[in-house]
């Protein structure tokens, strides 16, 4: 049996699932019963895995530029030979992408992310996010898609700034 079930998310975004009984897809009731779980104390990248598969959802239905990001920028150490993660459950949020060793978050903002209320919110989830030591870099749509080359240039200053400031480097075969 399939029912069709639409949500809407903090981020703006109403999303339409088709529910199934025979796979394994998002319950609706996994969704809506979502509640936020502080990290244990010795979970330093905010991993939480209660929005795990809406993590999985989004990470098989990327936007195009969240695809294009990934594929010519940050997919299989491309960026500096740093690892990134897409679609990552961080405290109680889902992030676009985050390279756990330098505790970067980077976010593709698409049209939704212009309307006042979602800008408020943005404004909560980067504030709980730099509080938990993250650093989150943003990026518009359009951007990433008209000048993907500046978006690549930025978030290498950004890793070069990281790499200046923490005490001990990483060593990378010398």
């Amino acid at each position: 049996m399939k029912r069709k079930v639409s949500v809407l998310f903090s981020r703006g975004i109403r999303i339409f699932l088709t529910l199934s009984s025979k796979r394994k897809n998002i319950s609706i009731n996994q969704i809506k019963n979502f509640k936020p779980v502080k990290p244990a104390k010795n979970n330093y990248y905010g991993y939480n895995k209660k929005p795990r598969p809406f993590a999985n959802y989004l990470r098989k239905n990327m936007t195009k530029a969240e695809a294009c990001l990934w594929k010519y920028a940050l997919k299989a150490r491309q960026m500096r030979g740093y690892q990134f993660r897409r679609q990552r459950p961080v405290l109680d949020y889902i992030v676009d992408f985050m390279c756990k060793e330098l505790k970067l978050i980077i976010e593709v903002d698409g049209i939704t992310h212009h309307w006042e209320e979602v800008k408020k919110n943005d404004k909560i989830r980067q504030e709980k996010l730099e509080k938990a030591g993250f650093i989150l870099l943003r990026f518009d749509d359009e951007e990433v898609l008209n000048h993907i080359n500046t978006v690549i240039y930025e978030i290498e200053a950004v890793i070069e700034k990281i790499e200046r400031s923490t005490p001990y480097p990483r060593q990378r075969g010398i």
